[in-house]
């Protein structure tokens, strides 16, 4: 399986230096240690880095979409800001019609802002520049959000589970609603921000939320996911190394996404 990594903050030109930018190399180096899943599976990845050294944002995201646009295998992102969800989830959603998005996240990801491409808007942006409809898009243990959030999630028809829900339904009931949804989608982006996370496992991340999801609650919930056969790519985002003064949250980000390993040999070509 390949591992791209995108090493962007979300500070234009900073890619490489500060923050976020720096987790997809120590995450990838705590990926490596790892020899068998939970799955019992041999990872066999490879690694690429895009390189946005001194890029503008603007740049970046042009970058980052023709490098997933021409990519070849099912991809293991690690990222790198939330913010480059976009340019990757629209190369994704051009090369599969038909396709939608999961993303695990704090926050709704739907804020009101003259800039949807910046963080706190992304889910807005992918169904407001026509990425996925907005029926292909689920969030998930949110726990962040305004009233006008919540209003343009029920207004657009959003699945949305927040972790409230999680913790009072249960991961096999949640994780059933997610996958009866998700299956009906002909390709699927999994995408997990690791603030999804409470931030006493996590807190190594620019925008911590209390009350968050365990690793063990939301490995179990990606575990029953992956037996989606239209998982086509899966990204792990907004891990902030510069906080993480144990390196446990890039420690915790490599073994989420070992859970999100897929052999070759069950994927289909693009």
């Amino acid at each position: 399986m390949k591992v791209i990594k995108i090493p962007l903050s979300e500070t234009p030109g900073s890619s490489g230096k500060s923050n976020e930018a720096l987790a997809p190399d120590i995450v990838s180096e705590n990926l490596k240690k790892i020899t068998l899943n939970e799955s019992f599976l041999k990872q066999d990845f490879s690694f690429e880095t895009i390189n946005l050294s001194q890029k503008s944002t603007g740049d970046s995201f042009n970058i980052i979409y023709e490098h997933i646009l021409q990519n070849d295998e099912t991809p293991l992102i690690i990222g790198g800001s939330r913010i480059i969800t976009f340019p990757s989830a629209k190369a994704f959603s051009e090369k599969f019609p038909d396709s939608g998005i999961i993303l695990f996240d704090a926050h709704t990801q739907c804020l009101e802002s003259t800039n949807l491409l910046a963080n706190g808007s992304i889910a807005r942006a992918l169904s407001e520049k026509s990425i996925f409809p907005p029926e292909k898009i689920i969030i998930a243990g949110t726990r962040s959000f305004t009233k006008k959030e919540l209003g343009y999630i029920s207004e657009k028809k959003i699945k949305h589970f927040t972790a409230k829900e999680i913790s009072h339904e249960g991961i096999t009931e949640i994780s059933d609603s997610i996958m009866s949804a998700a299956r009906r989608f002909g390709s699927l982006y999994l995408s997990v921000d690791i603030d999804v996370l409470d931030p006493c496992f996590a807190p190594g991340t620019s925008c911590p939320e209390p009350a968050g999801l365990t690793p063990r609650e939301l490995i179990a919930i990606i575990q029953r996911l992956m037996n989606l056969k239209n998982i086509m790519a899966a990204e792990i985002v907004g891990i902030n190394p510069l906080k993480d003064t144990s390196g446990i949250t890039a420690r915790t980000g490599a073994k989420i996404a070992s859970e999100m390993y897929r052999r070759q040999d069950i994927s289909r070509d693009f």
